[in-house]
């Protein structure tokens, strides 16, 4: 199947949004783009325990006020996905992220970038 590639304009973006949460006080346990499976869709994964001490709404709410302040042009609501970094949702991600020769890895997250490929996801920090 055809798998969307994703642009360096993106990871950026998504970089800025995450340098504007710590800023924010939007605490973030883990930060990854992920490919959905036999799709074209991208989506941003955060792991936040804002998710579990205020409610997903409440959490979603705030991001959204932190996304009008910071204007992007690609990132939205649409393409990202909030998760409790103690959630069965975010585990199931998170043991996939283990998988040798799956993800691409940013050099912040600490993990050598060439033991990585860049086919189904980009990880800012796991």
């Amino acid at each position: 199947m055809y798998s969307a590639v994703l642009v360096a304009h993106a990871i950026e973006e998504g970089q800025r949004l995450l340098e504007r949460l710590k800023k924010e006080r939007f605490p973030v346990s883990a930060a990854l783009w992920y490919h959905v499976p036999d799709s074209s869709h991208w989506v941003l994964v955060i792991a936040t325990p804002v998710v579990s001490r205020v409610g997903p709404t409440a959490a979603y709410t705030r991001l959204q006020g932190i996304l009008r302040d910071l204007n992007p042009s690609y990132l939205s609501l649409s393409n990202i996905s909030l998760f409790s970094p103690a959630g069965a949702e975010f585990e199931r991600v998170r043991s996939v992220v283990g998988l040798p020769n799956r993800f691409g890895v940013s050099p912040a997250s600490g993990r050598p970038r060439n033991l990585s490929s860049f086919e189904d996801a980009y990880v800012y920090r796991v």
